[in-house]
Order: C-alpha cells, then structure tokens, then sequence
C-alpha cells in the first residue's frame, strides 16, 4: 500500500513539475519575445505616421503584422490599404513638376495659371476647384 501512494504521489508532483516547467519555458519565450519587439520599437518610435506604416516588415517571421500595428500605433487595415493614382492626376503631378522644376520660384497661383494656360485636361480633370 506503501508503494503504490508512494507511486501516485510521485506521479503528481512529476506532473506539477513539469506543468512548471512548460510555464517557465512560455515565460521565458515570451520575454524573448518582448526584447525583440522593445529592441524594434526603439529604433523607430519617433516617426511620422507615414514612416511608421513604411517600416512594417511583412517578412517579418518574429513579429506578425497585427503586432507591429500595434506597436507602431497605426491601424492594421492601413497595412493592405494601397493608393491608386488616375492616369489624369499622374499627368498633372508631371505637369506641376515640370512647372516646378522649369521655374522653382514660382507660387501655387503662378502654377495654375501654366497648368490653365497650358494643359486641355485641366478642367476635365477636376483640379479648378
């Protein structure tokens, strides 16, 4: 009878050790974890909020795009959401950018009296509100 309390008593405790031991190994991982996420965070905590969505790294095996989110503080739909410029508004940026680049002292005002005087499209375009 000795024994086989001996045996059951035995076995308990090797189970709360080793239950111990799983916890200790999590805790010990997630420690790791929150180095390297601290460590991350340190090197790109004083960004705008556009460099901030620029440094999320997909590839990124040790920190999943939820986290980095919310490391970096921005919303985790803004990591899949991608501008998409009309052919219309590419041409007048170029435009603008040629004015600009042609004759850098000139305003806004300046600007869009070449844009006028010089682009059809303009009006089409929407830009002579």
């Amino acid at each position: 009878m000795e024994t086989e309390a001996e045996k059951i008593f035995f076995d308990k405790r090797k189970k709360e050790n080793f239950s111990k031991d799983r916890i200790i190994d999590e805790l010990y991982k997630d420690i790791g974890q929150r180095g390297i996420e601290i460590a991350w965070l340190k090197k790109n905590s004083v960004l705008s909020y556009r460099e901030r969505s620029a440094l999320i790294d997909k590839n990124n095996s040790q920190i999943n795009l939820s986290r980095q989110a919310k490391l970096l503080n921005i919303s985790r739909s803004s990591i899949y959401y991608h501008t998409r410029a009309s052919q219309r508004e590419i041409e007048i940026k170029n435009a603008i950018d040629k004015i600009c680049t042609d004759c850098p002292f000139y305003g806004s005002r300046r600007i869009k009296k070449e844009l006028e005087k010089y682009s059809t499209w303009y009006y089409h375009a929407g830009a002579n509100s």
